[in-house]
């Protein structure tokens, strides 16, 4: 079983653009455990006007913790992807129709909630498919899903929109990684991303015993877990965000390119 985008898109005329005029998107992976707070911080976008309106395709079903955002009249609209094949298959063809008229496209931002659900569900319908002995995936199995969710990166990578992609985290050797069936997958999804984040709760006993928490999207690529970052090309930010948001994702990117920028320009001067 195969998902692939029309051959259409693929013809796109080239359009060259002076990086100066260029939008540039945001594209964030944020990983974690349950509970972390990864899909509230992906609905964050509904509040800023860089971002907002989003599309929300939504795997995982039945989100209680966003579930006020999806209401009509708001901005964050719910696709519920149930089936792997026909679902993706919709995805592509939504996007394939604003061909030649991204104008046109009513969304800024898209989210895919998550991506390890995606993944998993797409190996139980190909492993369903050819039959195998006691729903045992092969491995040709995990190769097909992981050139399946390659695909769909590569294909949403090309699209005038904002990407926030959600994954769920596994640890061996002490490093935390995202989640996918075999390892294929997480080898390579950093490269479809600017930016790639661990998203963590620290818990602290404060004043009167209470119990203070503070989410940290971790971006530095460590020995502890896989992060990368492209928002800080001079290495002067911090290595987390604190309490995260879309909007200080968006802001913690222009600083960088500001910092960037001015980088350049005292190199330029110096020499």
């Amino acid at each position: 079983m195969t998902t692939q985008p029309a051959p259409a898109i693929l013809r796109r005329q080239l359009a060259i653009t002076p990086t100066t005029e260029e939008k540039r998107w945001m594209s964030l992976f944020v990983y974690g455990p349950s509970g972390a707070g990864k899909t509230v911080l992906a609905c964050t976008a509904e509040y800023d006007a860089r971002t907002t309106p989003v599309l929300f395709v939504d795997v995982e079903g039945g989100i209680m913790s966003v579930d006020h955002q999806m209401r009509e009249g708001r901005k964050i609209h719910r696709y519920v992807l149930q089936d792997f094949k026909s679902g993706v298959n919709e995805l592509y063809a939504y996007f394939q129709d604003y061909e030649g008229h991204w104008e046109d496209m009513p969304y800024k931002t898209l989210v895919i909630d998550s991506l390890s659900k995606l993944a998993d569900r797409g190996l139980e319908a190909i492993t369903a498919e050819r039959r195998r002995v006691n729903g045992k995936p092969e491995w040709d199995d995990y190769y097909t899903i992981a050139l399946n969710i390659e695909k769909l990166l590569a294909f949403l990578s090309d699209l005038p929109i904002n990407r926030i992609v959600t994954g769920l985290e596994e640890s061996y050797d002490g490093r935390s990684y995202p989640l996918f069936p075999g390892k294929r997958i997480a080898t390579s999804l950093p490269t479809s991303f600017d930016l790639v984040g661990r998203l963590i709760v620290d818990k602290e006993l404060g004043k009167g015993d209470v119990w203070t928490y503070t989410r940290k999207l971790l971006l530095q690529n460590d020995a502890k877990q896989t992060a990368k970052d492209r928002s800080d090309p001079t290495g002067q930010l911090p290595r987390e965000i604190v309490n995260p948001t879309v909007t200080r994702v968006l802001n913690r990117i222009e600083e960088g390119e500001r910092l960037a920028i001015q980088a350049e320009e005292q190199k330029a001067k110096a020499s």
